[in-house]
């Protein structure tokens, strides 16, 4: 993800500003030391906080955390800000109903 914001100039301007040091990532390179970067990361080796027992997530392997894994090409977080039910209904939060 960061390398996808590091590498569109819009993004990465607003990131510059947020913070200063991202600007002087070198983004040519990025592509070969993140991987080194994130190995000898001393947050690489800790396990999930959550409980879940899982050592890492593959991104694409199916969760069931989100339902059928976010495959369907909509991440569950659009689906959640969007408003809409799995019906394509949309849904409405009326007293009483319990949503």
């Amino acid at each position: 993800m960061l390398l996808a914001l590091l590498t569109t100039p819009e993004l990465r301007r607003v990131l510059s500003s947020i913070c200063a040091p991202l600007a002087t990532l070198p983004v040519d390179e990025l592509t070969e030391i993140l991987p080194s970067l994130i190995e000898t990361s001393p947050e690489a080796q800790e396990r999930p906080y959550d409980g879940s027992g899982l050592a890492s997530a593959i991104p694409g392997e199916s969760s069931q955390a989100i339902p059928n894994g976010g495959q369907d090409g909509k991440s569950a977080l659009a689906k959640i800000l969007s408003g809409h039910d799995g019906t394509g209904a949309r849904r409405q939060n009326r007293p009483g109903d319990g949503a």
